[in-house]
């Protein structure tokens, strides 16, 4: 029999499919006519005790997690912690550089009824446990709704790096593995929900967070001016992602560490339905945020083109697309909006020169 050795995997954002069988697709929705089988493992290593799950063809009760425990045992002896999460059966209580041999017994349940038909024997070996990137470490935390030990990391990194570039190196990539674990299939709404007001709290807890000086920054003294610029405000129009709208509300932080007025407008709002009634009085730019983006960008174009048709002319459209990889020649002239960025630095620079060359051409518009 041929032991599984697991290491280095977390579970979602580097599911792990390590086949005891032809193993079925990660995500994949259950076939209720599929027989009840155990397919393969998967190892959750985001917390201080790896978690051994256990991957099945059909959903299981999460409401029969002690019932479960009947049907699984595990050599060396030990009593897990039992838990069902969709067609999964996790068990805790395990430790790392350890040999496990894990039975499940024949009669072990799915939620439809259906009965597992003999006993089935996982041998697994659990490495050592690999350092987490910070990237990674963000995510264990938004994934066990830990705000404050998300908050408690942002300020250790914002030590050596200012807000944006730690919401573009640490923040979005994490939440871009939640928002890819939810396109699989591996994130319940709840979850989604609960990583969502996680991310909430932690921008409202950096909210008051200010960069650190350059100390090799020269200040030069700043020449008095006669009246103060005119409002630049820009429209932030989270795209339709789970997490898109979280990414918008850091946008709109740093927007007013900028002096940039924005505005916070949802992707429901700017529905073919609800587009009419959208307030752009003042308007000076428009930022769409979105965190993931495949395949055809059919609804980010038609996006844009509502938009077109209720702005007043000449207000440009930028799109932030946070996905890895440079945007294409073909994505962009797909979308059509005026300008892209690939981060938020890459935003926040984008908005300063529009509203520069604003101010531009106010000082040389004849009197």
């Amino acid at each position: 029999m041929r032991r599984i050795t697991l290491a280095g995997f977390v579970l979602s954002f580097a599911t792990a499919l390590l086949p005891a069988r032809a193993a079925d697709p990660a995500g994949t929705a259950p076939d209720p006519k599929q027989a009840f089988e155990f397919r393969h493992v998967v190892l959750n290593n985001a917390g201080d005790a790896p978690e051994l799950c256990l991957r099945f063809t059909q959903n299981l009760d999460p409401h029969a997690e002690a019932h479960y425990a009947d049907y699984v045992g595990v050599t060396p002896a030990i009593k897990p912690a039992v838990r069902a999460i969709g067609t999964m059966l996790c068990l805790g209580g395990l430790a790392y550089g350890t040999d496990y041999t894990v039975t499940l017994h024949r009669g072990l349940p799915s939620a439809a009824g259906a009965r597992l038909g003999a006993d089935e024997n996982v041998p697994v070996s659990l490495g050592d446990r690999p350092p987490l990137t910070p990237t990674e470490s963000f995510y264990q935390r938004i994934l066990a709704d830990d705000a404050d030990e998300a908050l408690d990391q942002a300020e250790q990194m914002l030590k050596d790096m200012p807000l944006a570039r730690y919401y573009d190196e640490v923040a979005l990539p994490g939440m871009q593995l939640a928002a890819q674990d939810a396109e699989l299939g591996n994130l319940s709404e709840d979850q989604q929900e609960n990583i969502k007001n996680t991310i909430y709290e932690l921008v409202e807890g950096l909210s008051e967070h200010q960069d650190r000086a350059d100390k090799n920054q020269v200040v030069e003294d700043e020449e008095p001016q006669a009246a103060p610029p005119p409002p630049f405000k820009v429209l932030s129009i989270a795209g339709r992602g789970q997490l898109d709208e979280p990414a918008s509300r850091m946008l709109l932080q740093l927007f007013e560490q900028l002096g940039i007025s924005s505005r916070l407008v949802k992707y429901r709002d700017v529905s073919r339905y609800s587009v009419e009634a959208l307030d752009v009085s003042d308007v000076s730019m428009v930022c769409i945020a979105y965190l993931s983006i495949s395949g055809s960008p059919a609804h980010l174009r038609y996006l844009v083109q509502r938009l077109r048709k209720r702005l007043p002319e000449g207000i440009p459209v930028l799109v932030g697309l946070w996905p890895q990889g440079d945007i294409t020649e073909a994505t962009r002239d797909a979308i059509g909006a005026d300008y892209f960025a690939s981060s938020v630095e890459e935003v926040l620079k984008c908005c300063q020169s529009v509203r520069a060359a604003g101010l531009e051409r106010e000082v040389a518009a004849p009197l």
